[in-house]
């Protein structure tokens, strides 16, 4: 798998990038979330619905670079 950022990247870009890699894996594996949902419901002994785990992953694709909005890495 090639890496999602490069050199002389915004971080808006990396972003966006990242999106599109799940977008591209959520549409080829249709039932992630439903599989996701009821592994994380064993796992946790709660309920979480599969529209929140696709809300979740897409925050935690924003956020799992913002250490990377530090003008250092920008």
């Amino acid at each position: 798998m090639k890496p999602c950022a490069f050199v002389g990247q915004s971080l808006s870009d990396h972003i966006r990038g990242c999106l599109k890699v799940f977008e591209t894996f959520t549409e080829k594996n249709k039932n992630y979330f439903e599989v996701a949902s009821r592994r994380l419901n064993a796992a946790l002994e709660k309920t979480v619905a599969p529209e929140k785990i696709e809300e979740m992953a897409r925050l935690a694709i924003l956020f799992h670079d913002v250490g990377k909005a530090y003008n250092y890495f920008q």
